[in-house]
């Protein structure tokens, strides 16, 4: 879909600082060409919060007409310059990425309209190395018919690939969380996708421990409150939480299930 001006705040900050001091990149693509709009920043950083990856949805290669996912290493720790590569050149759209760390790599994910009768998430990880130097693969359909994706590793172990991703469905609007729980991505299925059965006005969020993920969105009836979902994908259950206070939201409550 179609970028949602999102980068306007922090996160277009620090692209545009990423941008100024970008010095490498791929060769597809030239550097300190940003045509077009740079937007829709996603961070992530790994274990030691030494090493981040930010992600975002990029003009500069298509000349403005649409967007890609690209990517920036920054070591928090060095007086360097970022290394700035693409993450997807597909042809298309693609906008809204969201990036985490997990088992040792960066997951992306994003909407992809590289076939334009319809919206689909696509992902890809991508390792980095001591020199930061970033290595992009395993680039795969997530889900199909779906689009706004976000993006959590399970936060009690990141050292096991273990990340959730929610997305909406593009028939209904209605949301659905799966698991995803190895580097060759690949669309899950069965148990490892539950439906909570609602939609949201905005990009909804998702955050999970091993045994339990919570997902918040706006309910399209009100713009001021939030809802939750717990899902237990084996045994199909979705127990689902409306208008819960801000204040006092947690990850889960006493006895919730989960993946």
């Amino acid at each position: 879909g179609e970028g949602e001006g999102e980068g306007e705040g922090e996160g277009a900050a620090v692209v545009r600082g990423l941008l100024a001091d970008e010095i490498e990149i791929d060769e597809t693509v030239a550097a300190n060409s940003q045509i077009g709009a740079q937007t829709q920043a996603r961070v992530a950083c790994d274990v030691d919060g030494a090493q981040c990856v930010v992600v975002w949805r990029d003009d500069r290669s298509e000349g403005g007409g649409a967007g890609d996912i690209f990517g920036g290493v920054v070591d928090v720790n060095a007086d360097a310059a970022p290394v700035v590569f693409p993450v997807t050149l597909a042809d298309g759209e693609q906008s809204e990425p969201d990036v985490c760390f997990t088992g040792g790599v960066f997951l992306v994910v994003w909407d992809d309209e590289r076939d334009p009768s319809h919206n689909q998430v696509f992902g890809a990880t991508i390792a980095v190395d001591a020199s930061r130097n970033a290595n992009v693969s395993g680039e795969a359909l997530v889900a199909n018919d779906a689009k706004k994706p976000s993006l959590s590793s399970v936060i009690d172990d990141v050292a096991t690939f273990d990340a959730r991703v929610v997305f909406q469905q593009t028939d209904n609007g209605n949301l659905r969380v799966a698991r995803l729980t190895s580097p060759q991505l690949s669309q899950p299925a069965g148990a490892d996708v539950a439906d909570i059965g609602v939609s949201s006005s905005i990009r909804a969020a998702v955050t999970a421990k091993s045994d339990e993920t919570a997902v918040l969105w706006v309910d399209p009836t009100s713009d001021v409150k939030l809802s939750r979902a717990f899902t237990t994908p084996a045994a199909g259950d979705v127990t689902v939480e409306s208008a819960v206070d801000v204040e006092r939201l947690s990850l889960a409550p006493s006895g919730a299930g989960g993946f």
